[in-house]
Order: structure tokens, then C-alpha cells, then sequence
């Protein structure tokens, strides 16, 4: 029978044998046996596997977090589907040069950024998940870009048509755009994808959301070339595809909330 000592509080403690030491070690208490040349970490015994305490799973966060950052996620949501409601309100009416307009794109970007960063906190903090973070990073850049070149077009249309017609950077421009654009679906697919694989009826809402942005673009591209431009039917269409996602995660985070609140 093996004797051993360990060391706790810089003391030597021993002979002991493998069952007295039950209770009394963690993996890096140092320990040394006869045959052996140094102390070492407990864990480099195989045979001293079976002592160690097992760790709890990390605690489950309470129903109160989980519900603040669905309750985050659904505010932003529903604030970004009003946007969107107002925006297209004002395109249908030709309000694009009220000063409110411009004010009505400011609100939908920085909506927009609280959106993806909410749906990042409710993975991070609720789920302990983090694999999507570049993928959200990447999103809210992308969509903070586009925002801001929307703004800077419907402020200065008139100096950028007067611009494209004498400068060919204008098409360097447009084809950064375009890749933005690119990127941003891109992202918005692989986020959804992700989520898709994991087991959380909330991570299964964002991942249909993802995918559901993905798909209105392509409807909304689509029927840009079917439709005259700017024409009242696609106006009217285009807001309501566009809304449409976020309708989705307006109710799907909803029914969750009520549904974690009842546990």
C-alpha cells in the first residue's frame, strides 16, 4: 500500500493512504509518494483521479436575468419595427425631405445596434455562450456602415448624383457598399445557422430571426426589379417584408418571456 503526503499551508502532511486522502485534495495540491523524485500536482496521478471533488455545473442564471435580456431584446425590437413602420409611413407620403426623416434613420441604426447587442448579452450571460460574438460584431459594424451611408445619401442625393457623373470613385463606393451588404447577409446567415444547433427555444428565435432577415432582403431585391421604382405598391410591400422579422422576434421573445416567468 502506497503511502502518501501532500502539502497544505506549506506543511507536510502524511504517511496517508489513498482513502485517507478523500476530501483533503484539489487538483493542484502537490503531493509525493514513495518512488517518485518530486512533489507534483495531484491531477499527474492517474490513480488519485477518482478522489477528487466533482465540480457543480455552472449555476443556471435566474429567472429574473433571463427575463431582463429577453425584456431588452423585445424593447429594441418593437422600437426598430416602429422605425420601420414610421420610415416607410413617410416614403409612401414622399416625406423624405422632412429634417424628420433623417432623424427617423438615426434612430433606426442606433435601434438596430441595441438589438444585436441585447440578442449578444442574452447569449453571453443567460446561456454562457459566446461562439456568435464575431458574428454580432461583424453585424452591428455592417449595419451601422450601411445606416450611416443611407443618412449620407438621402442628405446629399443631389451632390452625390452631381459627384458620380465626373468622379469614378463614386463606383469604388458603391462596390464597398455592395460587399458591406454582402457581409452583413453573410453574417446574419452563419449567426442563425449557429443558433440553430443550440437547445434554447430563445437561441431557436434569433436563429429564425437571422434567417428571416436574410430572406427579406432577397424578397425586397427581388421585387425591385419586378416593380416600378419607388412606386407606391413596392413601397408598401418592401415595408411590410422588411418589418416582418421583427415582428417575428417581437412574439417569439414574447411567448419566451412569458413562458420562463411560469417556471
Amino acid at each position: 500500500m502506497n503511502n502518501y503526503y501532500y502539502v497544505e499551508n506549506e506543511n507536510k502532511i502524511g504517511p496517508l493512504s489513498k482513502s485517507d486522502l478523500k476530501g483533503k485534495l484539489s487538483k493542484d495540491t502537490l503531493i509525493w509518494r514513495e518512488g517518485m523524485e518530486n512533489w507534483v500536482e495531484a491531477s499527474k496521478l492517474p490513480e488519485l483521479n477518482d478522489l477528487f471533488q466533482k465540480e457543480p455545473p455552472p449555476i443556471p442564471c435566474s429567472v429574473t436575468e433571463s427575463n431582463k435580456e429577453i425584456g431588452g431584446v423585445k424593447r429594441n425590437a418593437l422600437l426598430l419595427f416602429g422605425f420601420t413602420i414610421a420610415l416607410g409611413i413617410m416614403e409612401y407620403f414622399e416625406w423624405e425631405n422632412n429634417k424628420f426623416y433623417g432623424f427617423m434613420i438615426t434612430a433606426t441604426v442606433i435601434t438596430t445596434y441595441y438589438v444585436l447587442k441585447n440578442i449578444k448579452k442574452y447569449l453571453n450571460n443567460v446561456l454562457n455562450y459566446t461562439a456568435t460574438n464575431i458574428n454580432l460584431n461583424v453585424l452591428i459594424a455592417t449595419s451601422i456602415i450601411l445606416g450611416i451611408a443611407f443618412k449620407l445619401t438621402y442628405r446629399y442625393e443631389e451632390r452625390i448624383i452631381a459627384i458620380s457623373q465626373e468622379n469614378n470613385i463614386f463606383m469604388v463606393i458603391i462596390l464597398a457598399l455592395f460587399a458591406t451588404i454582402l457581409l452583413n447577409l453573410f453574417y446574419f446567415f452563419k449567426l442563425g445557422k449557429k443558433l440553430s444547433k443550440i437547445e434554447n427555444e430563445v437561441a431557436s428565435k434569433f436563429s429564425k430571426f437571422a434567417y428571416a432577415t436574410v430572406i427579406s432582403f432577397v424578397v425586397i431585391v427581388f421585387l425591385s426589379f419586378v416593380s416600378e421604382d419607388n412606386s407606391t405598391a413596392f413601397i408598401i410591400v418592401d415595408t411590410i417584408v422588411t418589418a416582418g422579422p421583427l415582428l417575428y422576434l417581437i412574439v417569439g421573445v414574447e411567448n419566451s418571456e412569458k413562458q420562463v416567468r411560469f417556471i
